[in-house]
């Protein structure tokens, strides 16, 4: 940590939190970063529908201190007044969280704001009532289709916050431009990050693998493609395993494995893992196998390039920025019989790609260094041309 650490408060909107235990664990995981160079305090608010009163759950050991403040769900069947009641218990949940972090830091530095909606309201506030600039760090994938994907009164004050913010730092340069059309606040790409003492490379599996970690949301992530594209070679003869690791419900992509007639012994469903145990699939796949429509810069191909895996995905929006043909193999969106010759070139070892260039391109990247200190640099530059001491 340098001798003139900075007081780092992480504002997160998404944030690990006992009710969706990996919701935002690239938030956590870029706060594990920035602690490596800064004092950081994270805060994130959450509704919980099994209290009746707001509770308090801190954490100290990833290096840093987390805070995070639940308060009872609120139900009203009018609109106006769920509204309000909403954000009257967002503002107590902040308050409280809020008294907790000054008894922490004597003062704060800056903000890091971790995605916009719902949190970016306080991270405003903050700088109008003392002066403390933010960045904001964005991840979803909602601004590709903003003025659908958010209501009227949502992008609004979306777009508020975007525009008091001093710099914008999207996870891919094409998230980036989705949000320039909102705000015409610079932005900065800084990707996810990956831990390279947990994500190492390994021997791999006797049977060719790949590997596939997602929501195994259907309108996103297109599972249903990769397993048509895997059946498909199958009955061609080709012999190989497709493990699909989610935290989430899989019971409609089950089912629909059982419709192909997919065998348990070339498909196996997995999780919730933790990171060690997603790392240790990941690390003896023979490649981490993506087919999303949309998507940004997801941490799993990160993780594969440090565990010198090479990754065949769909050609969208921010994966190019990082998959090419020295890494990987592209497709195009829903193209599965692409996405099977790109399977078939990987079986048949045509890639040519060395796993020890994959992990030196994904520590001088990726690593926790390379990201933590981006971020610091991001900070006192900001401190700087806000004039605050």
């Amino acid at each position: 940590m340098r001798k003139d650490a900075l007081n780092v408060l992480f504002l997160n909107s998404w944030y690990p939190n006992r009710n969706a235990p990996t919701l935002g664990n690239f938030v956590q995981k870029h706060a594990e970063a920035v602690a490596r160079f800064e004092h950081v305090i994270c805060l994130s608010i959450f509704p919980d529908k099994s209290i009746q009163s707001i509770q308090t759950e801190s954490d100290d050991s990833n290096g840093f201190y987390s805070l995070t403040i639940y308060f009872p769900e609120v139900k009203s069947k009018v609109p106006f007044v769920k509204h309000f009641l909403k954000w009257r218990s967002y503002r107590r949940a902040f308050e409280t969280g809020m008294l907790q972090v000054r008894k922490q830091f004597n003062h704060i530095d800056i903000v890091h704001l971790n995605v916009v909606h719902p949190l970016g309201v306080f991270a405003r506030m903050l700088k109008r009532n003392y002066q403390i600039p933010y960045v904001v760090t964005e991840h979803s994938t909602a601004y590709h289709q903003a003025e659908t994907r958010f209501g009227k009164a949502q992008y609004r004050l979306i777009q508020a916050v975007l525009n008091e913010a001093h710099l914008i730092l999207p996870v891919s340069e094409d998230l980036g431009k989705a949000i320039q059309k909102m705000t015409t606040r610079p932005t900065q790409r800084i990707t996810n990050v990956v831990d390279p003492e947990v994500f190492i490379p390994a021997e791999k599996s006797a049977i060719f693998t790949l590997v596939h970690i997602s929501t195994l949301n259907q309108e996103h992530k297109n599972p249903k493609g990769i397993l048509r594209a895997v059946k498909a070679l199958l009955e061609e003869g080709a012999n190989l395993r497709l493990i699909l690791i989610s935290d989430f419900p899989a019971d409609e992509v089950k089912r629909y494995a059982t419709e192909l007639t997919i065998s348990s012994e070339h498909l196996s469903f997995l999780g919730p893992l933790n990171t060690i145990e997603v790392a240790q699939q990941l690390a003896e796949a023979n490649a981490l196998i993506l087919f999303s429509n949309y998507e940004n810069f997801p941490c799993v191909i990160a993780e594969a390039f440090m565990c010198g895996v090479p990754v065949i995905s769909s050609r969208v929006n921010g994966i190019p920025e990082f998959v090419n043909e020295s890494n990987g193999i592209l497709v195009e969106a829903q193209d599965e019989n692409a996405l099977k010759e790109a399977i078939r070139t990987t079986l048949e070892n045509r890639l040519q790609i060395d796993p020890a260039e994959l992990r030196n391109y994904a520590i001088s990247h990726f690593s926790y260094d390379a990201i933590g200190r981006q971020f610091s640099d991001v900070y006192r530059k900001t401190i700087q041309e806000c004039g605050v001491k």
